[in-house]
């Protein structure tokens, strides 16, 4: 909306007899285009200390507003990438999970079936003691995946990564 020539920055510092340095304007140029600005209105006092005039000084943002508008897509992007990321993770660990399940039911058949001084017995045993390693692994992976979810929300929103403690 237009702003009101008596509550622009100049005119309230000039009323006021104060300075409000870097109050964030958005120009509109005749012919429709827009700049967004900060104003510095300056007063001028002479020696007696009466007000004798003031400068406005206007400093372009628009190369911040861009930088700005960039980095609000790129942090969504980076949001919508983790939701896609933990749906992925979910899936997958699920899926490994269940696999090697199966895998450990079909080990623990297979033993009863085999003597205990049986030669293959040795490596049945060798195998599900694998199998327990590699679950433990993907289990240390899906942590790790939720800890890095972690911290890119933190990032995202804006708290420092040297007060998380994981």
């Amino acid at each position: 909306e237009p702003m009101a020539l008596d509550s622009c920055p100049m005119a309230v510092a000039l009323s006021e007899g104060s300075q409000a340095n870097g109050t964030e304007t958005t120009l509109e140029r005749p012919d429709g285009s827009r700049k967004s600005v900060f104003e510095h209105p300056v007063l001028l006092f002479n020696d007696q200390g009466q007000l004798c005039g003031a400068v406005n000084t206007l400093i372009g943002i628009a190369e911040q507003k861009d930088a700005e508008l960039q980095l609000l897509k790129l942090l969504e992007q980076v949001k919508e990438l983790s939701i896609n990321e933990q749906e992925f993770t979910n899936l997958a660990s699920q899926e490994f999970k269940t696999t090697l399940a199966s895998v450990s039911q079909y080990l623990e058949l297979i033993l009863r079936s085999v003597r205990p001084d049986d030669a293959n017995s040795t490596l049945l045993i060798r195998a599900q003691k694998q199998l327990m390693a590699i679950h433990k692994l993907v289990c240390r992976l899906i942590e790790t995946g939720k800890n890095a979810k972690l911290l890119t929300y933190l990032f995202i929103s804006g708290l420092p990564e040297s007060l998380v403690i994981l």
